[in-house]
């Protein structure tokens, strides 16, 4: 018989199911990543500092660092 379930469930394998974890997890840490960017914005409108454009920088590096590697892992796994 043709069973499009058992075949699709023969076809996951161990490492299938652990990439996808890991993508998920990913995805939580760029969330994570825009969380600290809204953070470093309201901490920069509460304290006047010469270096709040350093820290920004640094925000928004991660931030982009961030989706490059969830990029980089969906292309690679």
């Amino acid at each position: 018989m043709n069973d499009p379930v058992g075949s699709f469930l023969a076809g996951v394998t161990v490492f299938a199911i652990v990439k996808w974890l890991f993508v998920a997890g990913l995805v939580l840490y760029l969330a994570f990543s825009a969380v600290i960017i809204r953070q470093v914005g309201v901490m920069s409108d509460a304290i006047e500092d010469p270096h709040n454009g350093v820290i920004k920088l640094f925000a928004w590096a991660h931030l982009l660092m961030t989706i490059l590697l969830l990029v980089i892992s969906i292309i690679i796994l």
